[in-house]
């Protein structure tokens, strides 16, 4: 039987134990097969990972685990409880299947995007602006803006902070840079708060000790450090500073819920509102950092207590 096939059939499996609840007896064996497709640098290695990537079957799950690029950590696939009753704007609570990604372990720090900075020019034409030409001009339009708007701020710019001042152009440019994406909305608040539809990526009850928050007593007023506030306020799979420190850019329009990923909120040529997740360092309310919590903002938005991390499905060739 063809890769192709053998691909195909897979996918065919997986759809129906989806419908039915039930895994299918020939699931480990279907697994093997795919494996084998990667294993052996198959022309059709991608598609039989991203295959693998639509299933939660433990031994495809191990398998992904594996591959886990270096900085991130992996979100295996499954149903997520996406929303709450808290805010209108997360209502209504619903059930949304997510595939296998990784996601990475931290916000982009300076050290990071400098990389970028250094080698993609805001004032000029580059393939890593492709389908977002218009959004280069309008940064650069932004006082003749060449860097994020706090990037010469000693205050923000050490190099093992997170970058801020970035747009969500900005940040989805970096990551297509970087051989990666914005996560989605959906994916976001998986790797925060996992199946279990906890409030805070810690668990349900608000810690100020668990984040970089001006709640806390002896609160910095500043950006710190990714994972200085690591383990204790880490999301269940290790994603650190998911509350706290710095808004997040995700990829998803602002739209309301139930969360279609079809729908055309994901479409990155729509010039429109982008939600922003996790609260920043200046947010002073704890609904903020609740993981369900929604906030949007126009694209072209700066703000020295936002950032972002990328996401990827299928492992990359990557440059960071």
């Amino acid at each position: 039987m063809s890769d192709e096939q053998l691909i195909a059939d897979f996918l065919q499996q997986v759809a129906e134990s989806r419908a039915t609840g039930q895994k299918p007896t020939t699931a480990d064996v279907a697994v093997a097969q795919l494996i084998g497709i990667v294993g052996q640098n198959s022309p059709h290695k991608p598609q039989a990972i991203e295959a693998l990537a639509k299933c939660d079957w433990a031994l495809a799950l191990n398998f992904l685990s594996a591959l886990t690029p270096a900085g991130m950590v992996f979100v295996p696939a499954g149903e997520l409880t996406m929303g709450s009753d808290e805010n209108d704007d997360e209502q209504l609570i619903h059930t949304v299947w997510v595939d296998s990604f990784y996601i990475d372990r931290t916000p982009i720090t300076n050290k990071q995007y400098g990389e970028f900075w250094e080698d993609v020019s805001y004032e000029s034409h580059s393939a890593a602006w492709e389908n977002v030409e218009r959004a280069r001009e309008v940064i650069y339009a932004q006082q003749l803006r060449r860097a994020p708007y706090h990037w010469f701020d000693p205050d923000f710019n050490p190099p093992e902070k997170p970058v801020v001042g970035v747009s969500w152009y900005e940040a989805v440019v970096y990551a297509r840079w970087a051989g990666k994406r914005l996560p989605t909305e959906a994916e976001w608040e998986k790797a925060a708060r996992s199946t279990d539809a906890r409030r805070y990526p810690w668990g349900n009850d608000f810690d100020a000790t668990h984040l970089n928050t001006n709640l806390a007593d002896n609160a910095p007023n500043t950006t710190t450090r990714p994972g200085q506030f690591s383990p204790h306020g880490d999301s269940p799979y290790g994603a650190q500073d998911m509350a706290g420190n710095v808004w997040e850019w995700t990829s998803s329009a602002h739209a309301p819920y139930p969360y279609r990923a079809d729908d055309g909120r994901e479409a990155a040529q729509r010039d429109t509102r982008r939600v922003l997740r996790g609260g920043g360092f200046r947010s002073r309310f704890e609904d903020h950092y609740r993981c369900a919590h929604r906030y949007a903002q126009q694209p072209d938005y700066v703000y020295f207590a936002v950032g972002f991390r990328c996401a990827t499905t299928v492992p990359p060739n990557m440059k960071v």
